[in-house]
């Protein structure tokens, strides 16, 4: 045998066939819970939309004005993503910013350490 040569079966460790056959098996991702409720709900809103064709009156501040419900509805499904969408950005830009202080706090600390 070479020193190029990988090992036989008969001349690997015990262990060692069983680690590389791990090593093989792709690592099972976890349910996305997040991204099936976002399905159901898409579904639901298309299901909505589409059985409310008729007309209605809409009053909103100084408006009054008529309009197709699924249009009512499209617009107010729009704006509540565009409200989540912004809340969520929000959230990231705050835990960001903390993270940030905490870094800077840290190295400040150990500059005050070393001194």
């Amino acid at each position: 045998m070479t020193a190029t040569d990988e090992p036989s079966e008969s001349t690997a460790p015990p262990g060692a066939r069983l680690s590389e056959d791990l090593r093989g098996i792709e690592r099972r991702r976890p349910f996305r819970w997040g991204l099936l409720i976002g399905a159901v709900l898409s579904v639901a809103s298309v299901l909505l939309v589409v059985q409310n064709g008729h007309s209605t009156g809409v009053q909103w501040l100084w408006l009054d004005v008529e309009m197709p419900l699924w249009l009512l509805l499209v617009v107010t499904l729009a704006t509540g993503m565009v409200v989540g969408e912004a809340a969520r950005l929000a959230w990231h830009r705050s835990r960001s910013r903390a993270a940030d202080r905490q870094h800077t706090l840290s190295s400040a600390g150990r500059r005050l350490r070393r001194s």
